[in-house]
Formats: C-alpha cells, sequence, structure tokens
C-alpha cells in the first residue's frame, strides 16, 4: 500500500473463521489495535477471500462532487476523516438523539438497504450510491439549509467517518454534527429490543444478508437476488414476479 490516501484512511475488514485463533492473529499483527465486533453464524458467510486496494475505504468520489458542492457554501477542502469527524454517540445515548425535534437524523445507507430496515424519525436520502450522498448534503443541509443539529449512523461507521467530516464542511460552523458510534451493529447488539427504537434489521454485506439483535441472523432475510444482489424478505420469495 504506498497510497498515501490509502494510509490515511487505513483499512476496513470483515473475516470469517474459528473465533479466537483468528482474532489472535490479527490482533498480533496490529499490535493489539485493532477495534473489532464479534457475530456468530452457523456456516461461512463468504464464497472466497477478497482483498481490494482502493483510493478510497469507502468510495464516496467527494473531490469529484466538491466543486459542485463548493457552490452551495463556503470553501471546501479534502474528505480528510482522520482529522475531524461528528461527535460519537455511544448506542445507549443514541435514543435520546432520536426523541429530540431539533435533531435531523440522516441514514447514510442506500436504498435497499434502508428497506431493510432504519430507525424510528430518520431520513431516507434515496441514494443507490454512497457517491450521491454528497450531492443529497449540498442540496439539503449546507449553508442556509442546515438545522438545528444533524445525526448520522450507517452499519458499522465507516460510511459515517466520511459522510460527518464532508457534513461538518459545509454546516454553520456551531453546528452540532453526531455520528452513532459503531452503527446499527452496535446498537443491535448493545440495546434489548424493549428498548430499540430501530425499526427492521440491518443489512450486512455477507451470505446472512441481515441480522438483528444480538447480531443474530435475520429470520426474515436470508437471500439476496442472484442477478442484483438485493436482499429479498419471505414476502418476496414467494412473489410470483
Amino acid at each position: 500500500n504506498n497510497s498515501p490516501e490509502q494510509d490515511k484512511q487505513d483499512e476496513n475488514r470483515t473475516d470469517a473463521g474459528p473465533d479466537d485463533p483468528l482474532l489472535n492473529f490479527l490482533q498480533s499483527k496490529f499490535n493489539n489495535s485493532l477495534r473489532t465486533r464479534i457475530s456468530t453464524a452457523d456456516r461461512p458467510v463468504f464464497a472466497r477471500l477478497k482483498i481490494k486496494i482502493k483510493s478510497e475505504i469507502v468510495t464516496m468520489h467527494w473531490e469529484d462532487a466538491a466543486a459542485t458542492v463548493a457552490a452551495s457554501c463556503n470553501k471546501v477542502g479534502a474528505c480528510s476523516p482522520t482529522e475531524l469527524v461528528g461527535e460519537y454517540v455511544k448506542p445507549k445515548d443514541w435514543n435520546q438523539i432520536l426523541l429530540d425535534p431539533e435533531v435531523l437524523v440522516v441514514d447514510t445507507r442506500n436504498q435497499y438497504e434502508y428497506d431493510v430496515g432504519t430507525f424510528k424519525n430518520a431520513i431516507n436520502p434515496k441514494t443507490d450510491s454512497f457517491v450521491e450522498f454528497p450531492q443529497w448534503l449540498s442540496e439539503n443541509v449546507a449553508g442556509d439549509k442546515a438545522p438545528k443539529k444533524i445525526a448520522m449512523f450507517c452499519t458499522g461507521g465507516i460510511r459515517c467517518e466520511k459522510a460527518t467530516n464532508a457534513c461538518l464542511q459545509l454546516v454553520p460552523k456551531g453546528v452540532p454534527v453526531y455520528h452513532l458510534e459503531g452503527g446499527i451493529l452496535a446498537y443491535l447488539n448493545d440495546i434489548s429490543p424493549e428498548e430499540s427504537l430501530f425499526d427492521g434489521d440491518c443489512y450486512v454485506f455477507d451470505q446472512r444478508v441481515a441480522v438483528t439483535y444480538g447480531l443474530q441472523p435475520s429470520s426474515n432475510f436470508k437471500k439476496s437476488c442472484h442477478g442484483c444482489r438485493h436482499p429479498l424478505s419471505k414476502e418476496d420469495l414467494h412473489r410470483d414476479d
């Protein structure tokens, strides 16, 4: 990895295997510095090993969109999530954010993920790809369009590292931007169904398709479309079309 931009954005990975030996091996390679989340499955969830070297850890194309986005606000710089991100909110405190009428809560994920499940009161940007998100920010929260407070969430927190950095560049100084630490997965792992303000299941990028509380595999979403890879519910599987 020789790209300075890649060095700044670090590494995101999901591994499946016997828990203790694999985790111990990985932690030994990274001086026990990895932030990890453990969930279980009754079968392998990946068909094969994939390793991708990319210019962005999550493709956003912020620099490509910057010229257009800059027209709606002041100077826009590089997207640098290692330098500035939103204020982290622990899962146990997230319900307070969701219920605050002054907070615009934004689901930074794509439409097919939103359809599987999302938080109460969350706004759906209706994007098909994360590269569309900067334009949504520009049109809905930049400059004088900014609400009093903004909160963002995604699957595991990675996309929000970039989304909140971009948002902070667009909104007026002093507008707080919050970020669910660890994403939906951390919330479902830590919060009981009785306390939860999450509706549905959480789409994941492996053969489990979606997970629910305690990060257990979903009972409603078990398959994806072989053509487009979108998740299919039990109801979808019984449709003639």
